[in-house]
């Protein structure tokens, strides 16, 4: 009798931006005490995102403690420093992005992708050979001197390597869906544009200036600009706009890599991006949720009460009421003690 292989799917689930939006506003309202409108919602979501995923960091090397004196509770499903590291599972990658740069003499990685938070491994393969060598990480000072030394000089056995980052504004190019007229691109919802983008025309090598203004209409994006492009040569369908976020000044890493790879791979994590609850205005002046436009929070389901009362200690700020933070404050502390007992 065969025996067939198990096939182990991991599935892991975002946190739905409406949801935590319709709770966020049901307990503010149910006592009527306030309001926050979308886009206070959104930069606060954003902040509230960024401090989670970065608190993983040191709480996964605490819970990682317990391995280290034995204590860890090995019963499936509750391991601490398991569960801790899961929370990681949607922002982890293996990458090849990295690109050669003969000028910089390094690998750099390409600032129109969501950057970097971590890097962890980088595997070197050599004459696109099958196998990669692992390199080892080593400081500048180490990494310049083992290189020029001939007794401890890498080989393609034992290669090193080097992380140094650099300030870059986020970019992106996206292909235009169509050209409006006058001031307005139409543009795919899936992509990420914000009021004061600049927007540079690839294909025709012409500048639109800055982004002014943004509607969603069905499952695309109208982009007004701050010039008439119709007094330029006007874009047509499929012209490559290359879209720079020019307040979104982000580190971005340069891997400097003994002996030169033909390729790397680079394990990771990735930074969070952006959350946005996207809607349409009524005609009576109302929000309409806009699912298509809209990008859910990248965190694991698990995290959502916690993703909740977070944006409530902002609101509470925002709105003036401090027994609204102090509630959430208190009701956070009690799930975050419980985990790191």
């Amino acid at each position: 009798m065969s025996c067939c292989p198990y096939i182990i799917i991991k599935i892991t689930m975002a946190i739905n931006v409406n949801t935590v939006y319709q709770t966020v506003l049901l307990i503010l309202n149910k006592e009527q005490r306030g309001y926050i409108t979308p886009q206070e919602f959104n930069n606060i979501a954003n902040q509230v995102q960024l401090e989670i995923f970065n608190s993983y960091f040191p709480d996964g090397d605490q819970a990682n403690r317990k391995n280290q004196t034995n204590q860890q509770n090995d019963t499936e499903f509750y391991n601490s420093f398991d569960i801790q590291d899961s929370r990681l599972d949607p922002f982890k990658l293996v990458t090849k992005e990295f690109i050669y740069d003969s000028d910089q003499d390094a690998w750099v990685y390409p600032s129109n992708v969501l950057p970097i938070s971590k890097i962890g491994s980088v595997y070197c393969n050599y004459n696109n050979r099958i196998t990669y060598k692992q390199a080892d990480r080593l400081s500048y000072k180490e990494f310049r001197t083992t290189a020029n030394s001939r007794l401890t000089a890498p080989t393609q056995n034992y290669p090193i390597f080097n992380i140094t980052y650099i300030e870059k504004d986020f970019e992106q190019v996206i292909p235009l869906q169509s050209y409006a007229g006058g001031s307005t691109l139409v543009f795919d919802s899936t992509y990420n544009i914000s009021v004061g983008n600049s927007v540079f025309n690839k294909t025709q090598q012409v500048l639109y200036n800055n982004v002014t203004g943004l509607s969603t209409v069905n499952n695309t994006i109208e982009v007004t600009v701050s010039e008439n492009l119709s007094v330029l040569n006007p874009p047509v369908a499929g012209d490559e706009m290359l879209i720079i976020k020019a307040d979104d000044i982000t580190l971005y890493p340069n891997l400097f890599i003994e002996p030169r790879p033909s390729s790397i791979e680079v394990s990771a994590v990735q930074t969070p991006s952006q959350v946005s609850w996207a809607y349409q205005i009524q005609a009576n002046g109302s929000y309409l949720y806009d699912s298509t436009a809209s990008t859910d929070f990248d965190l694991v389901q698990d995290e959502q009460s916690r993703v909740v009362l977070e944006i409530l200690k902002y609101c509470g700020v925002l709105i003036r009421d401090p027994q609204i933070a102090q509630q959430a404050a208190q009701a956070e502390a009690v799930i975050e003690a419980n985990e790191k007992r």
